[in-house]
């Protein structure tokens, strides 16, 4: 908001139809859109700008796997997995973008931060950053630990 931005955050559980074919639906835990026009009345149509699910033992494999090929194919910018078992970030940028195929030549960057970084958010050219001490904090005090 600060900057004038159009992007719009949402949360799970929402529709999130990746490709035309409207074969491949998910819903992500937390994602930003910044082309508004991709909302209809029901779902998201098209790749959100950027997308964070956290991990959990049932769905880990899923997301690391399936998912982020996924959100790579359908033109997903960034894509973080919140790994809080093992106190890591994982973020990738997907290199290929939109229409990105397996014989891109251009590498994805992955970069991983723990729970105590700051992380940047690479679709703002790192001027926001995410506190995840204060995320990591927050949870501990509402379960308890």
């Amino acid at each position: 908001k600060a900057n004038g931005g159009q992007c719009v955050v949402g949360q799970a559980p929402y529709d999130v139809c990746l490709f035309e074919d409207g074969l491949t639906t998910v819903q992500p835990d937390v994602y930003v859109v910044c082309d508004r026009s991709k909302f209809d009345k029901k779902k998201l149509n098209g790749a959100p700008d950027l997308v964070i699910e956290v991990l959990s033992p049932s769905t880990a494999a899923y997301d690391k796997t399936v998912k982020l090929d996924d959100y790579r194919m359908a033109g997903v910018k960034e894509m973080w997995l919140v790994d809080y078992e093992n106190g890591r970030i994982m973020v990738h940028q997907f290199a290929g973008g939109e229409g990105w195929s397996e014989g891109t030549t251009e590498p994805d960057l992955v970069k991983i931060y723990g729970m105590n970084d700051k992380v940047p958010v690479g679709i703002y050219d790192s001027a926001l950053e995410i506190d995840f001490a204060q995320i990591d904090a927050y949870v501990k005090s509402v379960v308890g630990e």
